[in-house]
């Protein structure tokens, strides 16, 4: 679905940037910063409705991907279609997937050292968790892999 805009009229809410080349969207965005189309019966994205009105159809399922990782650009020549797979690794590849893990995290209360010792002790949990500061329930779930996964 295009709306109801024109190329011309999308153009003309955009903010050119000369040396990058986006065109960033000058109306309202979402908390992410992509831009939002008010039409009927919802909302669309900008950077969706610049591609299906200057570039053709998104087929189904399709992501629309940024060249130029700037949210609020709908410069056509800086989107492509992909999938959400493509979307995924775009995302890990340009480090902006989840925050930090392991010690990185702010949150953290063991070390890589700590969950590899906590998986090879073969004591009980909750012995185990007294030494470490943490439940019998997060060295249950440590030594299940479920935290700590990027720590082989």
């Amino acid at each position: 679905m295009r709306g109801h805009m024109t190329r011309e009229e999308l153009f003309d809410r955009t903010i050119p940037e000369p040396n990058s080349g986006c065109w960033f969207w000058d109306g309202k965005c979402d908390r992410a910063g992509y831009g939002v189309v008010a039409t009927r019966p919802r909302h669309l994205s900008a950077h969706r409705l610049a591609y299906q009105l200057f570039c053709g159809e998104i087929p189904e399922g399709g992501c629309i991907l940024h060249s130029c990782d700037q949210p609020s650009c709908i410069n056509p020549d800086h989107l492509r279609v992909g999938s959400h797979g493509d979307n995924s690794n775009d995302r890990v590849a340009r480090g902006r997937a989840a925050g930090p893990k392991g010690e990185r995290h702010a949150a953290a209360l063991l070390s890589a050292s700590d969950v590899l010792a906590i998986r090879a002790d073969t004591r009980r949990h909750r012995l185990i968790a007294a030494d470490y500061g943490i439940s019998a329930r997060h060295v249950s779930s440590l030594k299940a892999g479920l935290y700590w996964k990027h720590i082989a």
